[in-house]
């Protein structure tokens, strides 16, 4: 840790930001009271919630995914490449990841994940029908962690410093809490709902006909 750059102030600064207001979000939306479901549970809810985060995930069991396959794909590069860049985001605040061996092994993930954004930033541009949707914040949050990704990138082929991932990364920390950004939290509450709604009442998968 090397408070003396201000880089790393700025990021941690960044960090206690953009993770508080997530938390603050997060806290909010567990306030919600819940709606209470008085129908007998078909299944136990732990088999439920398996399946909702495994099978149920898969392209085939959801429709929007079915029908689209290649924004499926390109939507699944873009995760990985992020969850690579929050790897090196943390390992890169206590070593310069550069005096490490391996870290290479994170580029495929990180130059897919990047042309996955930039396909989607375009997407968002040409597209009819997304342009009639897109609002600012849609298209301000993907422009941010995909610069994230390519400054991971970056980063690991030793083309930028560490200090411009991490002015990439502070950036996108600030605007997190005002974004559709924290949807990475909110996915969780999103299984659990699936499972509970829909798999204990065994809607989810679809219980098997008698022959």
């Amino acid at each position: 840790m090397d408070f003396s750059n201000p880089s790393y102030l700025v990021l941690i600064i960044s960090l206690v930001i953009g993770l508080g207001g997530l938390l603050v979000r997060v806290a909010l939306l567990s306030s919600h009271p819940s709606v209470k479901d008085p129908s007998p549970p078909r299944i136990p809810l732990i088999k439920a919630l398996v399946y909702s985060y495994t099978l149920g995930m898969l392209p085939w069991k959801k429709e929007s995914a079915r029908l689209h396959k290649l924004v499926y794909l390109r939507g699944v590069l873009l995760h990985l490449g992020i969850f690579a860049s929050i790897v090196l985001l943390w390992v890169s605040l206590f070593v310069d990841i550069k005096s490490l061996s391996g870290t290479i092994a994170f580029s495929p993930f990180l130059g897919l994940g990047f042309l996955a954004g930039l396909a989607a930033v375009i997407a968002r541009i040409v597209d009819r029908n997304l342009r009639s949707l897109n609002r600012p914040d849609d298209f301000v949050s993907l422009v941010l962690v995909t610069l994230m990704v390519l400054s991971a990138f970056g980063y690991v082929l030793d083309i930028t410093s560490r200090e411009v991932f991490w002015g990439v990364v502070s950036a996108m920390l600030l605007y997190l809490p005002f974004s559709k950004i924290p949807h990475v939290a909110y996915f969780f509450f999103a299984k659990n709902v699936y499972a509970v709604y829909f798999g204990r009442r065994g809607v989810m998968p679809a219980p098997k006909r008698p022959a």
